[in-house]
């Protein structure tokens, strides 16, 4: 039986394993950098400070 998951993001359904949602909100993540830094090339990757970053910006934390 597969699992069913909402974005707390976008509140898009997703149907699966837990792999398909963590792959969902990596792109909210993605979309973040990308509106502060438009040049950024995701195949650059990034270092752990700034995804701590974006990943508490995206889940409403303070990042200051």
């Amino acid at each position: 039986m597969s699992q069913r998951y909402e974005c707390s993001t976008c509140h898009q359904k997703i149907e699966g394993d837990l792999l398909k949602y963590i792959d969902h909100t990596k792109l909210h993540i993605i979309d973040e950098i990308k509106k502060k830094h438009p040049d950024w090339d995701c195949t650059e990757g990034l270092c752990a400070t700034c995804l701590g970053y974006f990943e508490s910006a995206l889940h409403g934390k303070d990042t200051h």
